[in-house]
């Protein structure tokens, strides 16, 4: 997979479509549909949420998530997410989710709330089996994320582990040179 094609798929949506000061949620939605028509949509799941090499650990990588996911494919991406969960409960007991949370804003909060809430409250496996979640590049605005999601994680909160953003980088690193 090449990020770098996907940030000319980009480049070419916003050279024909100039940002927008307001509305700039659609026009993300629109352009994460571009690249799913000239990307491989299976690779672009598989490379944003995997099972961490011989682990009970799933990695999801934000900034990914963000190039590719809108309404007509989330169900796609929730549902290999959810197989990798039933798959690391059924082998380990118990599972991780480690998140690369980089460049998450209120306005992504917001754009992604639905498919964020709906993943979590749909599944009891998140307080049943979830030991930890690991949130690196923690947003500087994550004491209102929690606020705002505080119906949905107010089970596992406390399993809740925040990585500053210069320790990041490293963490993950070492995390995915298993």
């Amino acid at each position: 997979m090449d990020e770098k094609k996907i940030e000319l798929v980009q480049q070419e949506y916003y050279l024909s479509h100039p940002k927008n000061f307001f509305f700039k949620n659609a026009q993300k939605m629109e352009c994460a549909k571009l690249v799913c028509e000239q990307m491989d949509l299976e690779q672009l799941i598989q490379r944003t949420v995997f099972i961490v090499s011989e682990s009970n650990v799933i990695f999801y990588d934000y900034p990914l998530f963000k190039t590719f996911v809108h309404d007509n494919n989330y169900l796609l991406v929730y549902s290999h997410f959810i197989s990798l969960v039933n798959s690391l409960v059924k082998e380990y007991g118990s599972f991780e989710i480690h998140c690369n949370m980089k460049s998450f804003s209120i306005s992504a909060c917001h754009r992604y709330y639905s498919m964020i809430a709906t993943t979590i409250d749909e599944n009891q496996l998140f307080t049943a089996n979830m030991t930890k979640l690991i949130i690196y590049h923690t947003p500087n605005i994550m004491e209102k994320l929690t606020q705002l999601l505080h119906n949905n994680i107010r089970k596992f909160v406390d399993r809740v582990e925040y990585v500053s953003k210069e320790e990041s980088d490293a963490r993950i690193s070492s995390l995915l040179s298993l």
